[in-house]
């Protein structure tokens, strides 16, 4: 980090450990509705930059879902890979001290594109960065890919996702 004001973590959080009250503990998503494994990259924000996080869901295809979507050949379903892509976003504002005690509502998306299939096996990498932020909630724009396909194939664009806060 080089910069006091504008901290950039890098470690690997694991959300599916850890004890209760702690980071894998976000609100408002339970253990069996969750859909970020691992925080990779955080950024907060500051003049001139975007705060943004980049994070892991890993689709093992043994998810309740999994078998029936589709029977024989399972996908990932797209709104599942959206919902990925909402908790990862509502994770970057969980982690400011500002907007502790808060929760996000997604009031609308727009320029929704899937690109491509995630599959038993794949790991969807997301990255969303803050695009707007005031007192009532804000903008997200995110992509999310395929870990480690060649050429980089994007599996799910949102140019814009808003969100309004409320008090939990």
């Amino acid at each position: 980090m080089t910069d006091e004001s504008r901290p950039v973590y890098a470690t690997v959080i694991d959300l599916r450990e850890g004890p209760p009250g702690t980071l894998i503990e976000f609100k408002p998503f339970g253990r069996d509705f969750r859909f970020v494994n691992r925080l990779m990259e955080y950024q907060e924000a500051m003049a001139g930059a975007n705060a943004f996080i980049v994070a892991e869901y890993d689709f093992t295809g043994e998810e309740d879902w999994a078998e029936s979507h589709f029977v024989g050949e399972p996908v990932m379903p797209g709104n599942l890979q959206q919902e990925c892509a909402d908790q990862a976003s509502a994770l970057m504002g969980l982690l400011n001290p500002k907007f502790a005690g808060r929760g996000f509502l997604l009031t609308s998306k727009e320029n929704v594109r899937f690109r491509g299939i995630v599959e038993p096996g794949d790991t969807l990498v997301i990255r969303s960065e803050l695009i707007r932020l005031s007192g009532h909630g804000g903008k997200f724009g995110y992509k999310t890919w395929v870990k480690d396909s060649e050429p980089k194939v994007w599996a799910v664009s949102a140019d814009e996702m808003t969100f309004a806060f409320f008090n939990s």
